[in-house]
């Protein structure tokens, strides 16, 4: 056996050749208990990543106040312009009011990735 490696009585430590067989010459135990020593070399390595998200809804209010004058005037216009004429002017300025809604508050999503 090599040199890193020993034997000695598993009851009271006497040290025994490695090649010895049977009871302890000292105690009479049977047990017999073996020391080795290992060595090892480790490396570690470590990294670092993350992921930073952020939900947001942003608001233009000159386009919200928009919105919500063409919302409250539509029907007031349709009142004035009665008839066929007005029911195609509410539409168009309802639509006109839809389109500007959808800009006038949006969904914003930010996301930013890193590491080392």
């Amino acid at each position: 056996m090599s040199d890193d490696t020993s034997a000695e009585c598993a009851t009271c430590h006497e040290p025994l050749a490695e090649s010895h067989v049977g009871s302890c010459p000292k105690c009479g135990a049977t047990g017999k208990l073996w020391k080795l020593k290992l060595s090892a070399d480790a490396r570690v390595v470590a990294s670092l990543r993350y992921l930073h998200e952020r939900k947001y809804w942003k608001t233009h209010p000159v386009l919200l106040s928009i919105v919500l004058a063409i919302v409250l005037s539509s029907p007031f216009l349709g009142l004035v312009l009665a008839g066929w004429p007005g029911v195609t002017v509410g539409l168009v300025v309802s639509v006109a009011g839809f389109v500007a809604g959808l800009f006038a508050v949006t969904r914003v999503h930010h996301t930013r990735e890193g590491g080392s």
